[in-house]
């Protein structure tokens, strides 16, 4: 298993570094910041072969980057093959809305099939080839509370863990328990 930093700071780019996501494997794609597009293309990362896409929540650090994505898919790359992502209840709704506020046709115009899949901490899920365990995690108000959710992946025979944007709290450490990789929030240190 091969994870790939596209960057490592908060909302506020802390020390002039670019917003937490990773991708694993060229495949599995950990959160969408604004700058997406152009990290996964410097990294020569072969952008139709990412498969699903995990969104840990609705601020913009953290999916903004989706649009630019989406309308590389369309234009550029031409993505036929299906693209799964995975977020908070009711994403697909807010995600395809915002994308086709910010590059009208980028939904209506795309021959590729979005699937959606709402993280629901009370079970086992599937997004594409990969079972994955939702977490209920503690973030800032603004997100809604229950908005925002770490996520353990298992990607062939290693876990993969990530929390998103969290304060300490309990579901933190059960997300990570025996994980092969743990990636942890590390904003505040409370």
């Amino acid at each position: 298993m091969e994870l790939t930093f596209l960057g490592s700071a908060n909302a506020f780019a802390a020390e002039g570094r670019y917003w937490s996501s990773f991708i694993v494997d060229g495949k599995y794609q950990f959160d969408a910041p604004p700058t997406l597009l152009p990290h996964l293309k410097q990294l020569g990362v072969s952008l139709p072969d990412i498969e699903v896409i995990f969104i840990t929540h609705q601020h913009g650090d953290h999916f903004v980057g989706l649009p630019f994505l989406m309308l590389d898919y369309v234009y550029m790359s031409k993505r036929t093959k299906d693209l799964t992502i995975v977020g908070p209840p009711g994403c697909e709704a807010w995600l395809e809305d915002f994308a086709e506020r910010v590059y009208p046709n980028v939904i209506s115009g795309s021959t590729y099939k979005r699937i959606y899949v709402d993280a629901d901490p009370s079970r086992e899920q599937q997004a594409g080839d990969l079972t994955f365990q939702a977490y209920q995690m503690s973030h800032v108000s603004e997100s809604g509370g229950a908005g925002a959710f770490g996520y353990r992946v298992r990607i062939g025979d290693k876990t993969v863990a990530y929390t998103g944007d969290t304060m300490f709290c309990e579901e933190a450490v059960k997300l990570g328990e025996g994980a092969d990789v743990y990636v942890v929030d590390c904003t505040y240190s409370e």
